[in-house]
């Protein structure tokens, strides 16, 4: 039977993600821009209002993140803001083996709520022009209780130096590893352990002016909030990856788009070279090793052309 529901406030809001749980219930993340925190939440949020800096009688959100579940007659049971007095967005959510629920997506605020940080401030914090902000976007990994009403952990991730990090997506592997999927151009994203330690550097142009072209970034997060593993990912042209899976034996999958043609694709991929000027990706990072921690060792890549001549 179909089913539909609208939920909303009296501003822009928009759903960018969602988890279904076996149960049927749905977990939905996103931003709103709901104005004097009319944004529907429920008694027991975490977070009921959103924060932000104007003081008008009709002031919106500058615009937050939120989590919503809903039961599976779609009826809210659970409804929160997530952020700080400026910009977020989720753009990712995911459910580990308890129910634990994971957020991923960027933030421009300095007061972020963090708990048992990896990083507990912006790292290019503050902006010049205001105290309350980040330079520029960072992303952020908010870890919730099943219910959604206490948080296990909340950091920022990003790099250390003025340049926007963007989230794609978000898996949780069996062990309850939290694997942040993303891209940069900067040369300071924080590493661990990486299969890749660097940015290609390559060089792209946008419309007035030279930059360093995007890698893919794959960042490992453990269940208490301990870094496992970061590493970037990509050649010397711009990749774009979409989508991140972890698979029953722990492996973790990445999809994509690659500019490149030194991506470092392995002896045994199904095409080992880059065909046309965008072509699509699959990599596979290994399934948990020595100590139960995740491997961030490539075990496989290979292109697949969009198209063939």
């Amino acid at each position: 039977m179909l089913a539909e529901v609208t939920i909303g406030g009296r501003g822009n809001d928009t759903a960018t993600a969602l988890a279904v749980r076996s149960d049927g219930r749905v977990y939905i993340t996103g931003r709103t821009q709901a104005y004097r925190n009319n944004f529907p939440v429920t008694d027991d949020a975490l977070q009921p209002e959103c924060t932000y800096e104007s003081a008008a009688s009709d002031a919106s959100c500058s615009r937050d993140a939120f989590l919503l579940i809903l039961d599976a007659n779609l009826q809210t049971r659970y409804s929160s803001f997530l952020g700080g007095n400026y910009f977020e967005q989720g753009d990712g959510i995911a459910l580990d083996a308890q129910g634990n629920i994971a957020v991923v997506g960027t933030t421009d605020s300095a007061d972020f709520p963090v708990k048992n940080a990896v990083q507990p401030a912006c790292p290019d914090w503050p902006a010049p022009d205001n105290g309350r902000h980040c330079k520029s976007w960072a992303s952020f990994v908010t870890k919730f209780t099943p219910d959604g009403k206490q948080i296990v952990f909340s950091t920022y991730f990003s790099s250390s130096d003025w340049s926007a990090d963007v989230v794609k997506d978000v898996a949780v592997d069996r062990a309850g590893v939290i694997h942040l999927l993303g891209t940069t151009n900067s040369t300071k994203y924080p590493i661990k352990d990486a299969f890749q330690p660097s940015l290609a550097t390559g060089i792209c142009m946008n419309a007035r002016s030279e930059r360093l072209c995007e890698d893919a970034v794959v960042t490992a997060i453990g269940p208490g909030g301990a870094l496992v593993y970061s590493t970037y990912l990509g050649g010397k042209k711009e990749e774009y990856p979409y989508g991140i899976a972890a698979d029953a034996n722990g492996n973790v999958w990445i999809a994509g788009l690659t500019k490149s043609a030194d991506f470092p694709a392995t002896a045994d991929a199904f095409q080992p070279q880059k065909s046309l000027n965008e072509d699509v990706f699959l990599a596979k990072l290994g399934a948990a090793s020595v100590g139960g921690q995740p491997d961030p060792r490539l075990s496989r890549k290979l292109y697949l052309p969009l198209v063939r001549r």
